[in-house]
């Protein structure tokens, strides 16, 4: 009688009719159109390039019509000059990886990381919350020269007001108020002696020495101006502790100090001289004010913003550990 083979056998058999490795991926592949034993690539979105290039473009159309309706033409073309920037790149940039991985559908997930790159893009570099930032920690304005009517025993010039050019030229710098200021308290007979602060990794560009140097080159004598070291603001307050314990001979021993550095950076100035028993006047400069009001041109990201953005959140950071 003949055999009859059942489904079971009839499966065997095509099992084993199935050369090694392959599978029903491996057909699918194929189908696809991709070699064997390959991931398909997913093809590009046509819809995601387009909103992806279009919305970027969108908003830097609107920003330079806006404002050229609200500020007039000049004002639009610095606009416009602004958004070819690198950094301005860089933003357009994200903002249109966003839209193309959000659209695509399959991307989701690098849309998610790209959106959160762009929005600290938007926030660290914009120029209203970087000045909102700082305003946030500067020390009060305070006529403190104006109502102190005996000279100071010296006032501190901390470092970080002045630097040097390639050449070796001392010269002040954004914060170079400082040493200015600390110029004008003595031509105007309200210091007995400037105590420079500060040490560098550089040779012979200690902000000490540097401050020296300026302070020489507008009229104030050697015999008054004295020099601490310290890398940092903690360490220079360390250093004036030690200094004011033994001090030359001839340093001024009468009347109040006084403390010259940004007005930014005052707080945590204090707090670090209150920790070593100093009792120190505060002469607070170099104030960060912005008086710009809100324009459509305010969201365009700019390196300046960003610089400020870093010194405030260096402040709160070192008020967090104790620095």
């Amino acid at each position: 009688m003949p055999l009859k083979m059942g489904p079971t056998l009839t499966r065997i058999e095509e099992r084993e009719a199935t050369p090694a490795g392959s599978d029903s991926a491996g057909t699918a592949d194929d189908l696809d159109g991709s070699p064997s034993g390959t991931l398909a690539t997913p093809a590009l979105s046509t819809r995601g390039l387009i909103l992806g290039g279009g919305v970027p473009a969108g908003l830097a159309l609107g920003l330079v019509v806006s404002t050229a309706a609200i500020d007039g033409p000049m004002r639009a073309t610095q606009v416009m000059t602004e958004l070819v920037y690198p950094l301005s790149w860089v933003w357009l940039g994200l903002l249109a990886a966003t839209v193309y991985c959000w659209v695509d559908g399959r991307r989701r997930r690098p849309a998610g990381l790209f959106a959160l790159a762009w929005l600290f893009v938007t926030i660290s570099f914009n120029g209203l919350v970087a000045a909102r930032l700082i305003e946030s920690l500067q020390w009060p304005a305070e006529a403190a020269l104006a109502t102190h009517t005996e000279p100071f025993r010296a006032v501190v010039l901390l470092g970080g007001g002045a630097g040097r050019t390639e050449s070796g030229v001392p010269e002040l710098n954004r914060d170079g108020q400082r040493v200015f200021q600390a110029a004008q308290v003595w031509h105007a007979g309200q210091t007995r002696a400037i105590l420079c602060t500060g040490t560098s990794m550089i040779r012979d560009n200690d902000p000490a020495i540097v401050a020296t140097e300026l302070l020489r080159s507008v009229g104030v004598p050697d015999g008054s101006i004295y020099q601490i070291g310290g890398p940092n603001t903690k360490e220079e307050m360390a250093e004036l502790r030690a200094f004011l314990d033994d001090p030359p001979p001839d340093f001024p021993s009468e009347g109040q100090l006084g403390l010259i550095t940004s007005a930014f950076h005052m707080p945590r100035a204090m707090r670090l001289a209150a920790g070593e028993q100093l009792e120190l006047e505060p002469l607070p400069c170099c104030y960060r004010i912005s008086y710009s009001p809100l324009r459509p041109s305010s969201f365009i990201p700019s390196a300046g913003a960003g610089s400020t953005f870093g010194q405030a959140f260096k402040e709160y950071l070192a008020r967090l550990v104790g620095r």
